[in-house]
């Protein structure tokens, strides 16, 4: 017969026996959390990857929109009937402009924009702001007028964005038949209506990186992604990496000459 353990035997084994079940709890916990973690950066990087990338881009790029001119309107027997005139609209970076001369860039561009000083200054004032709108719609004298300024006072943070306006070479005739756009170059009546999914290009944009405040970067790069003019076949604008289809404008092109038959 075997003999049975002694008192003390027993007691020695007590401790083992507490630190084997610690030590087992320590470690079912360790693989709960990495099992967490794993199902964590299983999330970041598979399932939610493009939304963080998206939003990474977000932040380190800025954009810039290029509008695109619409299409011109012909008549039957080639007469421009409706095209596009170019102009500028000029907007502010206050952040980006420097403080020192916020006095002076409000001052020469209230002359040269006809604006008024104070409102200016206050604009300017803002460091937070990124942009702001400072005329809408300029010629290229009162443009010019503004590159000259900056440029002989060292001011940053203006910049001067090519912009198109709807011009009717004709004047009033077939007035009520065209129609006419509003600001943002969209058909409101008659034919600009009608027509305005074909006539209304896509859009361009210059992408430029920019730091963590918003400030672009010194060592910086810009990427423009050219704007699509929609015009009839024999004037047809179209970038090189344009993927827009010829038969929609020939489309547009037949259908105004059924408009136009004189």
């Amino acid at each position: 017969m075997s003999e049975s353990p002694k008192p003390a035997d027993a007691l020695r084994t007590l401790p083992e026996r507490a630190f084997r079940a610690r030590a087992r709890l320590v470690a079912g916990v360790f693989c709960l959390v990495c099992c967490g973690l794993a199902v964590r950066l299983l999330f970041l990087q598979v399932l939610g990857g493009g939304w963080y990338t998206d939003r990474a881009l977000g932040q380190q790029l800025r954009d810039t929109v290029v509008p695109a001119d619409r299409g011109r309107i012909y008549s039957a027997d080639g007469v421009l009937l409706a095209a596009n005139s170019s102009c500028w609209t000029l907007r502010a970076s206050p952040r980006e402009m420097p403080e020192d001369k916020l006095a002076l860039a409000a001052k020469g561009l209230a002359e040269i924009l006809e604006l008024d000083e104070g409102k200016l200054l206050e604009k300017f004032s803002d460091r937070h702001s990124n942009d702001c709108l400072l005329r809408y719609r300029v010629d290229r004298a009162m443009a010019d007028a503004v590159r000259d300024f900056c440029e002989a006072n060292g001011i940053t943070g203006i910049r001067i964005d090519q912009d198109s306006k709807r011009w009717y070479p004709q004047g009033e005739f077939l007035a009520s038949v065209l129609g006419f756009t509003n600001v943002d170059n969209a058909g409101v009546s008659g034919l600009e209506l009608k027509y305005d999914d074909l006539l209304t290009g896509e859009n361009g944009v210059v992408l430029t990186a920019v730091n963590a405040w918003g400030y672009t970067l010194e060592q910086s790069y810009e990427l423009a992604l050219l704007p699509i003019r929609l015009c009839p076949p024999s004037t047809l604008y179209r970038p090189r990496w344009s993927t827009y289809h010829l038969n929609k404008n020939m489309t547009m092109f037949h259908l105004l000459r059924c408009v136009y038959p004189y």
